[in-house]
């Protein structure tokens, strides 16, 4: 984890609740892991500095510039910072908030470009893969015998018999729920105790 000052927490959580238009934006882009897998955090403190995107497994920090940035007083603060920041091991982009929103696409490729090259290859390959999903079968419109054939398992020429002349409806119950009558029969006790 990275050390930060912590007087800047309540000022960074303030300037997540007044994010800019381009911030918003890249923002909605970013966040969930939508880019490689990586986790993004938005307006992190980090030493003396709250920076706007910050991703901890690339890496990476994303700053976004308005109009007052290509002054020269500016640009000297920017310098600094960047050349702070690189000093902690961290990759610096910069984009123009003019740039985030007329051209996302090319801002998010380079983005995804980047985080590509320094998220450690076997950490993606540390993670589960997804299951694979369920086959497809809404409301008991295919037959049990026509996906156990698909799968590969053997179905009883009695259970195809059977399931030929029966509305799907009936066979698995409305809208594919479970329904009692294709439960197996149990016979009633004959004799004894009740």
């Amino acid at each position: 984890m990275m050390k930060y000052n912590r007087g800047l927490k309540a000022h960074a959580r303030t300037l997540r609740h007044r994010m800019t238009d381009a911030e918003q934006s890249l923002w909605l882009r970013l966040r969930r892991k939508q880019i490689h897998d990586v986790q993004f955090y938005r307006q992190k403190p980090i030493g003396c500095y709250i920076v706007d995107f910050y991703a901890a497994s690339a890496k990476l920090v994303i700053e976004l510039d308005g109009s007052q940035h290509f002054e020269q007083e500016h640009a000297q603060r920017d310098a600094a910072r960047d050349s702070y920041l690189q000093g902690l091991g961290l990759q610096v982009l910069r984009f123009d908030n003019l740039q985030v929103l007329r051209e996302m696409e090319a801002v998010l490729s380079e983005i995804a470009r980047v985080v590509g090259e320094r998220v450690k290859p076997d950490q993606n390959q540390n993670q589960k893969p997804n299951p694979p999903p369920p086959p497809f079968c809404k409301g008991g419109s295919e037959e049990v015998s026509t996906l156990a054939a698909e799968e590969g398992k053997n179905v009883s020429p009695l259970k195809k018999e059977a399931n030929k002349n029966i509305p799907h409806f009936e066979k698995w119950g409305v809208g594919g729920i479970y329904s009692f009558s294709d439960s197996p029969q149990i016979p009633e006790k004959t004799g004894g105790e009740k």
